[in-house]
């Protein structure tokens, strides 16, 4: 991070994500105030075809509040022009790092923030999210919604975990790439999701260290107790994570179960979706 720079102008980077069949190509709009006039002079060139429009603040900075809202509202405007059914606008409230995001003054920023932006235009469902790069987790989840997760095979692996927490009663189901992009989720709480994101990188960081040993590691189960306010009826469950091969690539599937009667259920289904989603993505044309 010592080394970057801010963007000049605009900079093009394309991905390829070809397990999926995605091929990304992510513009990066510089924020001064000349090229921001560029981009609305040449608007077709910059905002035609786009499939999501990831729009940054910075949270700690609240005397350009205004400033960013009045040109939101601008490429707002440009983009329904040129895509009247475009509809994929992620807002980020970034520094918003873990030393701070609790502080009442942080936290009034982002309330005002999401009032106003939801008042530019009604009909518009905006997605907000918090991130850092403090916390590495909250943007890939970011950008995984906008550019992974509204695919056609995501949809798919999407109906995948909600038929395995439903047979299993597991809480949550998260598949991931070997880069932590969020491929799929389904949870019946956004925070056991959360969990799931947050401490997937770390056990899948634990199986590649144990394969530069030579030792094979399918899964990784954790046994854990899920405090509630009535500690007397915490609850008891289980998190495991399983490697899975596809093409080449490495995948991986995290999956929580809250219920002690059902867990052992949980992780013997595990088996099962795993190789449901790896044909799908085998046969998938």
């Amino acid at each position: 991070m010592p080394t970057l720079k801010p963007t000049i102008k605009s900079k093009i980077v394309t991905q390829k994500i070809s397990l999926l069949g995605l091929e990304i190509s992510n513009w990066d709009l510089g924020g001064q105030t000349s090229y921001r006039k560029t981009y609305l002079k040449h608007k077709e060139t910059y905002f035609s075809y786009i499939q999501s429009f990831f729009y940054i603040f910075d949270i700690q900075n609240k005397e350009r509040f205004e400033e960013a809202l009045n040109y939101l509202k601008e490429i707002v405007n440009v983009i329904q022009e040129i895509n009247p059914n475009f509809s994929q606008f992620l807002i980020l409230f970034h520094k918003n790092d873990p030393d701070i995001k609790n502080k009442t003054e942080i936290m009034n920023n982002i309330n005002f923030l999401e009032k106003e932006i939801k008042d530019i235009n009604q009909n518009i469902n905006f997605s907000f999210y918090e991130t850092s790069i403090y916390d590495e987790s909250t943007l890939i989840r970011a950008f995984s919604d906008g550019a992974i997760s509204i695919t056609q095979r995501s949809k798919l692996i999407q109906n995948l975990l909600k038929e395995y927490t439903k047979t299993t009663y597991s809480s949550a189901a998260v598949l991931l790439d070997q880069h932590s992009f969020i491929i799929a989720s389904r949870s019946t709480k956004e925070s056991y999701q959360q969990i799931c994101e947050s401490i997937a990188p770390r056990l899948a960081y634990t199986i590649e260290k144990l394969e530069e040993w030579d030792i094979n590691t399918l899964d990784i189960v954790t046994n854990i107790e899920f405090p509630q306010e009535d500690l007397a009826n915490g609850k008891e469950g289980i998190i495991f994570l399983r490697k899975l091969d596809v093409k080449n690539e490495r995948l991986y599937l995290i999956s929580l179960c809250l219920n002690k009667k059902i867990k052992i259920r949980s992780y013997e289904y595990l088996p099962i979706l795993a190789n449901n989603i790896k044909n799908l993505l085998e046969n998938f044309v």
